[in-house]
Formats: C-alpha cells, structure tokens, sequence
C-alpha cells in the first residue's frame, strides 16, 4: 500500500516538495490542511459539531 503523501512548503507558503504524512508530521514541516466546523442553534444555544475520528489516527 502506498503511503499518503503531503505538498511541503516553505514559511513563506512556496511549495518545495513532497513527503509522506508521517514524515511531515514527525519533520513539522508546514503542510495545507482544511477544518470544517458545523456550527448550529438548538434551543437557543450555539452547538459545535464534531466527527470522532478512528482511536488510531496520528493526530
């Protein structure tokens, strides 16, 4: 199986290569990523909604 790989980028966001998830994790080297946050009223409160991730995940 492959291993997932990550665009790495300078602090100034210009790409300058690739390398695997766990290497760009364990290296820290800068990474785009996207967080989608659902937010919603119910009874007159804001509520958050979040997906559990599997108990395994890397981060």
């Amino acid at each position: 199986m492959n291993k997932e790989r990550f665009d790495i980028y300078d602090e100034q966001l210009n790409w300058i290569g690739q390398a695997s998830r766990d290497e760009v994790h364990r290296q820290g080297y800068w990474h785009k990523t996207f967080h989608c946050w659902l937010v919603k009223h119910r009874e007159g409160k804001l509520h958050v909604v979040f997906q559990k991730r599997q108990a395994g995940k890397d981060t």
